[in-house]
């Protein structure tokens, strides 16, 4: 695990190839970009980082995202992890996602892009679904 819960200053995460498994973390507005491919991360509360617009989370251990808290989120990529195993995790994650009608598309990077309904969540409020 890492630690951030002192770092006010901090504005972009970079774990890539990382062994950590969880983020110990604090409220921290100024955190936008989350870079996590290729690590062990397996949980991670966005709730706490308001101004987020960019995770990566391809190939980690993680089975859920909940970007309700998160209206600047833009950039999505977690294919290969446990969230596209199921498709219950990945309708409350597409609906959990910010509408950007009238904003430039937000982009969700899934294995699973071929499911209907998913997209339609996705359509509906100006994101692009790729697979």
């Amino acid at each position: 695990e890492i630690d951030i819960t002192n770092t006010p200053g901090l504005r972009t995460i970079n774990m890539v190839e990382s062994g950590v498994e969880r983020i110990i973390q604090n409220y921290n507005p100024g955190i936008n970009w989350l870079m996590a491919y290729d690590s062990k991360l397996s949980t991670l509360d966005l709730s706490l980082w308001p101004n987020i617009t960019i995770i990566n989370v391809n190939r980690t251990f993680i089975s859920e995202l909940d970007f309700s808290n998160n209206p600047k989120i833009d950039d999505v990529h977690c294919k290969g992890a446990p969230i596209n195993n199921s498709e219950e995790a990945l309708l409350q994650m597409a609906n959990s996602l910010p509408d950007r009608t009238n904003k430039t598309s937000g982009y969700l990077h899934i294995d699973s892009g071929s499911i209907p309904i998913i997209e339609a969540i996705c359509n509906a409020k100006n994101w692009s679904v790729s697979n």
